[in-house]
């Protein structure tokens, strides 16, 4: 069974930063927010919050859903979240690549993954969390992006 399409999107949205990053930086940690750990400085944080779910037209039952995706940077100075929030806000600004991911019998491991459409990008918040002076070091330098998805179809 092909994986739905909340799943696809944060994957889609994972695998697209995870790319870029790993290509324009080093020592970038990348992960699913639940994935975050302490020791891991520098790490952003990838999670799908919410979606909001409107009807395409009056009496249609087609729905245009709009995915709200959380980014949480946990960085190790000011300088490097500031850098890291410029870069991230300028590769999602034009949207990404959809993907499409469903189980490979061959391969359990490793499913099969297939280009299916474009997401979209809206920044819907880009705002530095500032918990004060005397807090552990992963949170003195925090930054939360907050987007709105919508994605195309092929």
């Amino acid at each position: 069974m092909q994986w739905r399409t909340k799943r696809n999107i944060e994957n889609s949205i994972l695998k697209y930063i995870t790319e870029n990053i790993n290509s324009d930086w080093s020592g970038i940690n990348i992960g699913l927010s639940f994935n975050y750990k302490e020791n891991n400085l520098p790490f952003v944080a990838i999670r799908l919050d919410s979606a909001t779910h409107k009807k395409l037209e009056l009496g249609s039952t087609i729905l245009n859903s709009k995915d709200l995706v959380i980014i949480d940077l946990y960085c190790k100075g000011d300088g490097q979240r500031l850098d890291l929030v410029e870069y991230l806000l300028d590769i999602l600004r034009e949207g990404f690549p959809y993907y499409a991911w469903s189980p490979n019998p061959a391969d359990k491991e490793n499913p099969i993954i297939t280009v299916d459409g474009w997401v979209y990008v809206s920044i819907a918040g880009d705002i530095k969390i500032d918990l004060g002076e005397n807090v552990n070091i992963c949170d003195k330098f925090r930054h939360r992006i907050t987007i709105e998805l919508e994605r195309n179809k092929k």
